[in-house]
């Protein structure tokens, strides 16, 4: 992604660029889509001369750490903005991995969304939290249950936009009840907002607020792979496709449906800081007792699970 700051000739690269390459015989886990920093490189004279690259994530601590024991790691979904007083911002996705569990090198869908500014109080926050639903279906090829995200200022105030899979859940929030009756999750647009420069993030508004869970091709409302205008006053503008039969079919995910182009606009809201408390893991599997069918006994044991057990303030 390429931004230009419209109060200078500063421009700036923002990329995913990989930990490992493929066939690097240092890489534990061998999925290089899935394992990325995020990196930027700036110019401050309209791209006659460059700077070096800087890596805003450095999920593996310059080298000294392996990408089976982080947490995070970026995969594919990123924007990026200047805004009025010449700071850029980027947010970007990543998906939950149970380090805790052993489990490292498998990617789950659940994500979050993060924030970082080069501002004189540069730091890196969560925009919010999608840890949950913990049992969904597949989201499609290229997302997690947040992608394609877009970063604008309204009002001088930020605002992120995505795509939000998991966005209807069971009455205790863990499965998702909003699928295709192809098996593909449908998606909502959300939008979140903050007014001091990405250190505090609001609770979600779902713009979009559909469910059309067990439809059938062409009778979906899928909201998905949107866009956002980087500027405006009063409103934000989003684009997106009404997908009719959730999934890519580049992938073969889903039929061949006409799909509406949709515009929507929300009003630039008063942000208040939201309070939430996120954790990993968000299930424990194990041990699973099951008491008899006629109430008698009782349903302990011996055995005892230890796991670690990691919780982050992810309001603010």
């Amino acid at each position: 992604m390429v931004r230009q700051d419209p109060t200078s000739d500063e421009i700036a690269i923002v990329w995913g660029k990989p930990i490992h390459y493929d066939g690097d015989p240092t890489d534990p886990c061998g999925l290089t889509q899935w394992q990325n920093d995020v990196y930027i490189q700036k110019s401050l004279d309209c791209g006659d001369n460059w700077e070096p690259w800087y890596n805003v994530t450095d999920y593996t601590e310059g080298g000294t750490k392996s990408i089976e024991f982080c947490t995070e790691l970026f995969y594919t979904d990123l924007s990026a903005l200047y805004d009025h007083n010449g700071v850029l911002h980027v947010v970007w996705s990543t998906p939950l991995r149970d380090v805790a569990g052993g489990e490292g090198c498998d990617p789950q869908y659940a994500s979050r969304i993060w924030h970082w500014d080069d501002g004189p109080d540069s730091c890196i926050t969560i925009a919010y939290d999608a840890s949950r639903p913990a049992w969904m279906s597949d989201p499609g090829a290229w997302n997690n249950s947040t992608c394609k995200m877009n970063v604008s200022e309204c009002d001088e105030k930020l605002y992120c936009s995505f795509t939000r899979f998991g966005a209807h859940t069971s009455a205790n929030g863990d499965t998702s009840a909003d699928a295709s009756a192809g098996g593909y999750e449908n998606g909502d647009i959300f939008l979140v907002g903050s007014s001091d420069g990405g250190k505090t993030w609001s609770e979600a508004v779902n713009v979009t607020n559909t469910q059309t869970d067990g439809c059938e091709a062409g009778d979906c409302e899928s909201e998905h792979w949107s866009t956002m205008a980087k500027y405006s006053n009063d409103s934000v503008y989003i684009q997106f496709i009404e997908d009719k039969d959730a999934g890519g079919l580049p992938q073969t995910e889903g039929a061949v449906t006409c799909n509406p182009v949709r515009m929507v606009t929300h009003p630039c809201f008063t942000v208040e800081p939201y309070c939430n408390i996120g954790y990993i893991p968000t299930q424990v599997d194990y041990p699973t007792h099951i008491a008899p069918n006629d109430g008698s006994g009782d349903c302990t044991s011996g055995i005892t699970t230890n796991f670690t057990l990691r919780l982050d303030n992810i309001g603010n």
